[in-house]
């Protein structure tokens, strides 16, 4: 039996905002579980996620509370199996990653002619991040990755203006130089 439709009710609004990209995860060590659970929900043909209210959540509450009380027997206990793997890598050709591959090594060795350059970038379990406003950390991707994320949400948001579908992809927690550009230039394809 395989799951096909999935709903996640879940009492925290800021989690839900998060995994749809209508906010940005700006906690560095949160970043890949929101990659990591996007990732698996890939897996579904459909899933819906919901913000439930604390007060409207009394059936799982109660289920917990009941379960902590009685105890677990193991009786009916279902097993589900967790997929472990090390680090997902972005298969991407070299001469895609060459601008990451440039900062990269500015932020290994710096110079004082570099720091303009490389103070909105940072490495993080050796992934490069740019710094955006409010403190948002956003995954630095080849522009081959970035074209077919800027195709995947202009076919959700077709009439958007360049800015504001650039915007959104930062949003998502995702840069590349010409991420604006690529957006304005999509966008005038749709008009």
């Amino acid at each position: 039996m395989k799951i096909s439709k999935l709903k996640i009710c879940e009492n925290s609004n800021l989690v839900i905002r998060q995994l749809n990209g209508d906010f940005a995860v700006k906690e560095p060590n949160l970043v890949e579980y929101r990659e990591e659970i996007l990732d698996k929900l890939k897996g579904f043909e459909s899933y819906e996620l919901e913000s439930v209210l604390h007060h409207e959540n009394k059936y799982a509450d109660t289920l917990a509370t009941l379960i902590l009380k009685i105890g677990n027997t193991g009786e009916k206990m279902i097993q589900i199996p967790l997929e472990t793997k090390e680090r997902p890598i972005e298969a991407s050709s070299p001469e895609n990653t060459i601008w990451m591959q440039v900062i990269k090594a500015k932020l290994e060795d710096p110079t004082p002619q570099d720091y303009k350059e490389i103070k909105s970038f940072m490495l993080l379990n050796s992934q490069l991040y740019k710094k955006l406003g409010d403190r948002v950390l956003a995954r630095c991707v080849s522009e081959e990755f970035g074209r077919q994320l800027l195709e995947e949400v202009h076919a959700k948001v077709c009439g958007l203006r360049g800015p504001i579908l650039s915007r959104r992809i930062q949003r998502l927690g995702y840069f590349w130089p010409e991420m604006r550009k690529e957006a304005a230039k999509l966008q005038k394809k749709c008009e």
